[in-house]
């Protein structure tokens, strides 16, 4: 590559970084544009009395784009609805962001939380002694409780909440708790598990051996087991994000490639072989070589891209084939469309 060629080079990767670096800027503008959609519904929902689909909306608002402000909104439509719990832990949320910013608003987050506390209701989960707690596991809505909370009353949102216990050979549990909104502590105890002993071949042997032993063995469950391993992997978005890069390069690279194959035949015209005698001709040899520059090092950043896409999707963990996502990339003379199907 000679020396004159440098600066343009230089130009050409600078304008694809930012090709880059725009495209993450407009996916950024979108999410800020579906906050403030949800942000007005939830508004729009708390003038017509709808509370708990105005958190909802809130809640989504405040998660495409965390602000102070939705997550007061937040915290007071939690209040409104009766779920104490959630208001509280939102308005401390609220108050250390502001402290954080030197925000007036925490005045106002400090004395709702203080409004809040002697109406917070409590949930108390007691596990029975005798159990293996290094193996047990405890979930409150199918939310994992961790072993430091057992015993402890903690805050909970007032009404029905559902408790599960299980534990690898044992049988599962399953405990029903109303939590009252009068700031009181529901203690919920969660008994010593049973053994599930498998059945043996003889007592499948006969009829009259199976009844007994159906009888004998007769608990139903009014709940799914807990203690099977969950089928959803982990995301494989690292790997989307640099296939992605490596696609966008392939892309560039294809495009520079043309570029520079339709500057070297119009240069042909004005030139024979290498030696050309007009300055037209001279220009468009140029223009062809910063071309093919550009498109071989886009084609080295997409063959990178793609490279480490392919070894982050490829050694993540298995996925279930009901959740895992399937990229689909169709690829045209000057276009690259990329979708991902759930």
């Amino acid at each position: 590559m000679s020396r004159s060629n440098v600066p343009r080079l230089r130009a050409a990767l600078t304008a694809i970084a930012v090709t880059l670096v725009a495209a993450g800027a407009h996916a950024q503008d979108e999410g800020k544009a579906a906050s403030v959609l949800a942000y007005d519904e939830a508004e729009r929902l708390m003038a017509e009395g709808k509370l708990a689909d105005a958190c909802l909306k809130y809640a989504e608002s405040e998660r495409l784009d965390p602000q102070l402000g939705t997550l007061l909104h937040l915290a007071d439509c939690f209040e409104r609805n009766g779920q104490t719990a959630s208001a509280w832990a939102s308005f401390r949320e609220a108050a250390e962001l502001a402290e954080k910013r030197n925000d007036p608003r925490r005045e106002t987050a400090e004395q709702r939380i203080a409004n809040l506390v002697p109406r917070l209701s409590k949930l108390q989960i007691e596990v029975a002694g005798g159990i293996d707690q290094t193996t047990l596991q405890i979930k409150r809505d199918n939310v994992v409780v961790g072993s430091a909370l057992w015993g402890a009353p903690v805050p909970t949102d007032p009404g029905p909440h559902t408790i599960t216990a299980s534990a690898p050979g044992l049988r599962s549990w399953t405990g029903n708790a109303i939590v009252k909104a009068d700031g009181s502590t529901t203690i919920v105890k969660v008994p010593a598990l049973e053994s599930e002993v498998p059945k043996s071949p003889e007592t499948s042997a006969t009829p009259t051996t199976q009844t007994a032993t159906t009888r004998a063995d007769a608990r139903p469950e009014t709940t799914p087991r807990t203690d099977q391993p969950s089928s959803s992997g982990p995301r494989r978005w690292p790997a989307l994000v640099a296939g992605g890069v490596g696609l966008v390069g392939i892309g560039v690279g294809t495009a520079f490639g043309l570029i520079s194959k339709g500057k070297g035949e119009d240069a042909d015209a004005f030139c024979d072989g290498n030696a050309c005698t007009d300055q037209r001709g001279v220009d468009l040899k140029d223009e062809a070589i910063t071309a093919g520059n550009v498109s071989t090092v886009a084609f080295i950043v997409g063959g990178v891209g793609l490279a480490a896409g392919a070894v982050l999707w490829f050694t993540a963990p298995s996925e279930s084939p009901t959740t895992a996502s399937r990229l689909r990339v169709g690829v045209g003379p000057t276009s690259i469309a990329v979708r991902t199907v759930w």
